[in-house]
């Protein structure tokens, strides 16, 4: 398409072009240089105030890791409990069980009596004394957000059932739950921080502390404190406040990526991004610049994080967790200063570039001027019209110009007068290769047809004539199918291929080889396959399609050559034939060696049976004549293969792998077969139904063949495999091999190159 832009439009635009290149480059690496620093920049304090927030945070666990362990070590508690353990070291563990079960179930359905006594003794009282105070016993300030995040806190003997709790809202026996048995620890006694979860009898995302009790003297755990804590309502107070901006905030989550308390997410909700977990839940603290934000966004975030070192260091055994800081600015906010200044440089730009395209428009003008006036010049010329020189006065490169189109004009006066000789010359040239080509196809001696691209015939050489009963009047009237007399299915054989090549046309695209080829090149062995036969009047033929090329402006043409190969195939048949009986003639001469040797025996028993007087003995050589008779009829079946077609060798599954080891155990025992050394490599092979006795045959003659090729020494090799639902069995030997005069005949019947009775071919 030519372009509507002038020659003045081009020389402002490219003055623009150069004006805006070095523009938009220089603020594309302002941009990326801003945009990393503003990164660095951001990722350090981000850095700095995860920190900051975790060494917060830690502070705020371990007071009321404090408080809760001044609350297990109250007198009132350990009394108590010391208490039931001597009682429940009296009792049998039987009378203990039936106990526990029948409170248990007391419990769960609210009985009145059993709720009171467990959340309204002295313990209990106690605890939630500790729980609604604003000061501990011993006068500390219990600030409100740990009072108020305290859903429950209750006290475990070393049985692990409820002693005393603020709620009836607890589970009654805890012994089999993992964090009791980690804070007892077998009477040993250890913190235990629990990871974020959700309560379902308290309804509400929970963490949890439970601390061992331990006697008067601190030597056994003797029961086990639990605090339960609304996790938001108890971590909001500490890191809610930390805000800057619009956007960016802190949260803490534990390193399986769970959200423990967050301004935007939800508490108990898991990061999506697991590779942004690994990143954020390292055991140092740093930053990062993420795919994502953490919240559902995409594109690139810059994250500070933190582990909290106190804190963790009682999760990690707890829970195998640890827990992080994790602070964010959405990218917009974190980018506005930069995109800002970036909007005022577009804006100053944009005014630098208007000035630009007003210089370019008058620099413009004095350049198209004379090159206009050129152009209408060149078009005259061009016409034959140009009567007068080209006066063009600017001093450079532009009158030089104008005085080589004078001189070209003058050239071209002189070179217009002998064209037209030319013309005709060539024209005398084109005619002589048209009759040369004719003449050529028509000595040709196989009939070629040139078809349009509707099937109708245009052009016939000598040889079509005579082949096809056509004459030069037959060009251009009549179909192909007509001239050639088809019966419907070669008629409609020839139109599909027709029009297959009719869709190539139309799809522009070359016909393959397969479809149109070259009609003079050889033909390869492996293209018998592809031969396209045709009968006419009584003969045979072969064809092929040939494209020929188009003068431009005209549709291509199609051909077709011929060649009769009806003698050919009688001579192929007659060929055959010959193969056939002198196929005969080999099953004769193997029937007659097989048989001679037990028929002079049948015939000498004969002669000794008519001598003979002695019943007993003429019984024994009766006997003997028709074990004769069998190996006679045995050597017959076997010659004529129907030995394996018995009625008795029905078809059935069978182990290929285990028939070829059969036989290969066979040879082994023959004199030839022990002294080669035989190799296997089976593959795993389905079971395969077929006649047993067939495929036997087949292996014994191909197995015992490579063994008496070797002549009792070498190598035999024998593998399976099973590829494509076919299963194969290759054999190698290492004997002298197949003579190449011989490959030919290979599975010809009855054909060998053994001595009678060695062997009766692979045919």
């Amino acid at each position: 398409m030519r372009s509507r832009l002038g020659l003045r439009g081009k020389l402002i635009s490219a003055m623009l072009l150069v004006g805006a290149v070095p523009l938009v480059v220089g603020m594309g690496m302002a941009l990326v240089q801003g945009t990393q620093e503003l990164h660095q920049m951001a990722g350090v304090n981000f850095e700095s105030l995860a920190a900051e927030a975790a060494r917060t945070m830690d502070l705020v666990f371990s007071d009321e890791l404090t408080r809760t362990t001044r609350i297990a070590r109250a007198p009132l508690v350990v009394n108590a409990l010391e208490l039931q353990y001597g009682r429940i070291q009296k009792q049998e563990e039987t009378a203990l069980l039936a106990a526990e079960e029948d409170a248990r179930s007391r419990w769960e359905a609210g009985e009145p009596t059993l709720l009171e006594s467990l959340t309204e003794n002295r313990i209990a009282d106690f605890l939630k004394q500790q729980v609604a105070r604003p000061e501990g016993e011993t006068g500390q300030i219990i600030p409100a957000s740990a009072r108020a995040a305290t859903r429950a806190l209750f006290v475990t003997n070393v049985r692990g059932t409820v002693v005393a709790s603020t709620t009836r809202h607890v589970p009654y026996t805890v012994r089999d739950v993992e964090w009791w048995r980690t804070t007892y620890d077998n009477g040993v006694g250890q913190p235990h921080i629990g990871n974020v979860y959700f309560d379902s009898q308290l309804d509400v995302y929970a963490f949890h502390i439970s601390l061992p009790i331990m006697d008067r003297i601190r030597y056994r755990a003797i029961g086990v404190l639990h605090r339960v804590f609304d996790a938001r309502e108890f971590l909001a107070p500490s890191l809610f406040p930390i805000r800057f901006g619009k956007t960016g905030h802190v949260m803490l989550l534990d390193s399986q990526g769970t959200v423990m308390a967050c301004p935007i997410l939800p508490t108990g909700s898991r990061l999506a991004d697991a590779n942004l977990i690994g990143l954020v839940t390292t055991p140092g603290p740093g930053w990062v610049k993420a795919d994502s934000d953490g919240h559902g966004g995409q594109g690139i975030s810059v994250i500070g994080f933190s582990p909290l070192p106190g804190t963790s260091h009682l999760t990690r055994p707890s829970t195998g967790s640890t827990w992080h800081t994790f602070v964010w600015q959405a990218s917009e906010e974190l980018s506005a200063p930069t995109h800002h200044f970036l909007g005022w440089l577009a804006g100053f730009s944009m005014v630098a570039m208007g000035l630009l395209g007003i210089l370019g428009y008058v620099a413009s003008g004095r350049i198209v001027t004379p090159i206009r006036y050129l152009q209408r010049a060149a078009s005259l010329i061009g016409k034959g019209e140009l009567k007068e020189p080209i006066a063009v006065r600017t001093g450079d490169e532009l009158e030089q110009l104008a005085d080589e189109m004078n001189r070209m004009n003058i050239q071209l006066e002189y070179a217009f007068s002998g064209l037209t000789d030319t013309v005709e010359q060539k024209t005398q040239e084109v005619h002589t290769l048209q009759v040369v080509n004719q003449q050529i196809l028509q000595s040709v001696p196989n009939p070629i047809i040139l078809l349009d691209r509707d099937g109708h015939v245009e052009y016939l050489n000598r040889a079509a004539q005579e082949a096809f009963g056509g004459t030069p009047d037959t060009e251009g009237a009549r179909l192909l199918k007509d001239l050639l007399r088809l019966d419907v299915h070669e008629a409609d054989q020839l139109q599909a291929q027709l029009d297959g090549w009719q869709r190539c046309e139309d799809q522009a695209r070359e016909p393959t080889r397969e479809e149109f080829g070259d009609p003079l090149a050889p033909t390869l062995p492996g293209d018998a396959q592809r031969r396209l036969e045709l009968r006419v009047d009584h003969r045979l033929y072969e064809y092929q399609w040939f494209r020929i090329g188009a003068v431009p402006g005209e549709p291509p043409r199609l051909g077709l050559v011929f060649r009769d190969i009806t003698d050919e195939r009688r001579l192929q048949e007659k060929v055959i034939q010959a193969e056939k009986f002198s196929g005969l003639s080999l099953l004769a001469s193997g029937l007659k060696h097989e048989l001679n040797n037990p028929l002079f025996g049948v015939m000498g028993l004969g002669e000794v049976i008519a001598e003979e007087s002695n019943p007993q003995l003429i019984k024994e050589l009766a006997k003997d004549v028709v074990a004769q008779a069998k190996r006679m009829a045995d050597v017959i079946q076997e010659l004529t293969g129907q030995a394996l077609r018995d009625s008795d060798d029905q078809q059935a599954m069978i182990d290929c792998n285990e028939l070829v080891e059969e036989i290969l155990g066979r040879l082994r025992t023959t004199d030839a077969g022990a002294r080669v050394r035989i190799h296997t490599e089976f593959g795993r092979l389905p079971k395969m139904q077929i006649r047993p006795n067939e495929l036997r045959q087949v292996l014994v003659n191909v197995l015992t063949n490579a063994v008496q090729a070797m002549k009792g020494q070498g190598v035999l090799e024998v593998s399976t495999d099973v590829a494509h639902g076919q299963i194969s069995v290759k054999v190698s030997d290492s004997g002298c091999g197949i003579p190449s005069v011989y490959l030919a005949k290979v599975f010809d019947a009855f054909f060998t190159t053994k001595a009678q009775g060695e062997g009766r071919g692979l045919g």
